[in-house]
């Protein structure tokens, strides 16, 4: 999993930093990027990886 977030994050923005959680019932994604307009695009992208996934948070900020 943390191989397919990095090369689906890297593809936007490859200085963006990656963080991922694990709790007893969901999986964070946590990404920070400098780049405005890939912001959606990065958020986009992981939703359309884990969408069949209930229990993945993703934020982008």
């Amino acid at each position: 999993m943390l191989d397919k977030v990095t090369e689906t994050v890297r593809k936007f923005d490859p200085n963006a930093e990656i963080k991922i959680k694990t709790d007893e019932k969901f999986t964070k994604i946590r990404v920070k990027s400098n780049r405005y307009c890939d912001r959606a695009r990065i958020w986009i992208s992981l939703h359309e990886l884990f969408k069949d996934r209930e229990d993945v948070i993703i934020e982008v900020e």
